[in-house]
């Protein structure tokens, strides 16, 4: 290897650790910024449930200012307790952000719970 190459390799290989950190961030990154608006610009209301019979999801309705919203939760979810609801069961919750109430997530999260039961 003459002295150019290698001097050439000593200065560029740091980005072999760089180019795949940054790709991971940029991967992250929209999911970073959901989570953020959740936290800032959220509001809550109390769902019901529009159709269980789905084997992935499981869908559910909201009001907010006489609108009417929907979503969908995965059935994968361990801690939920959908099994046992019907349609018109009023026992979701679901967090909405106050700047778009079309965009929503739902589910029998701990922490949404002690922070509604206030």
């Amino acid at each position: 290897m003459s002295h150019r190459s290698r001097r050439y390799v000593q200065r560029l290989w740091p980005l072999a650790f760089a180019l795949p950190a940054a790709l991971g961030l940029f991967s992250v990154m929209p999911h970073l910024y959901r989570s953020f608006e959740f936290a800032h610009y959220s509001a809550t209301a109390k769902g019901w449930y529009t159709n269980v019979d789905d084997p992935e999801y499981v869908y559910y309705a909201y009001s907010v200012d006489g609108r009417t919203y929907s979503g969908t939760i995965s059935t994968n979810d361990l801690g939920s307790d959908f099994y046992f609801r019907r349609p018109g069961d009023n026992a979701v919750w679901v967090r909405y952000l106050s700047r778009r109430p079309w965009v929503s997530e739902a589910g029998q999260r701990q922490s949404w719970t002690t922070y509604l039961n206030r």
